[in-house]
């Protein structure tokens, strides 16, 4: 009887043991993949901002239709203007993206198409928010100019990767 009583308790504390340590394993692989998908949006959004430092933002691609249409107040792609008069893009794209990665974040550069997003991050928001939204550099037909203001880009970034009880969700925000 006092073996069947000690075999019980060990079981129980057995049992016990391994279910805090699956749990322990389970809470480290999501702050991992969570240290990791901060790392990648942070990367992303650092690559943009110096896009925009090192160029302009190309007022007159958003005039295309062939780009788009015309900038909205919380738009979902960035055109700019590098210093050497090239032409790079970033959006938010469904197609063109890593297996298991759509939608997901592609720059163009001079008609080169690169996802930002690795394999298994997914795009949730992608919002770029340009002030003043005509270009403030273009003087206007009566020789005045429409801002005396800098252009400023903010950028929101959300990702997720994972499913289930090991997703980890990553939102970044940056003011250029």
């Amino acid at each position: 009887m006092e073996v069947l009583v000690v075999v019980a308790i060990f079981s129980t504390a057995m049992v016990a043991v391994t279910d805090m340590f699956l749990i322990a394993n389970r809470a480290e692989r999501k702050v991992l993949g969570r240290e990791q998908l901060a790392s990648t949006a942070r990367v992303a959004v650092e690559q943009i901002a110096r896009g925009v430092r090192q160029g302009s933002v190309d007022y007159a691609r958003y005039a295309d239709p062939a780009g788009g249409g015309p900038l909205a107040p919380a738009d979902t792609r960035l055109f700019l203007r590098g210093a050497d008069g090239g032409t790079f893009a970033f959006r938010r794209s469904e197609s063109d993206c890593p297996p298991g990665s759509s939608p997901c974040l592609l720059v163009e550069e001079n008609g080169e198409t690169a996802s930002l997003t690795p394999t298994g991050a997914v795009v949730e928001q992608f919002t770029v928010i340009i002030n003043p939204t005509v270009d403030p550099f273009e003087r206007l037909p009566d020789g005045t100019y429409p801002s005396d203001a800098q252009p400023t880009v903010t950028v929101v970034l959300a990702l997720r990767s994972g499913s289930g009880a090991s997703a980890a969700n990553v939102r970044v925000q940056t003011t250029v």
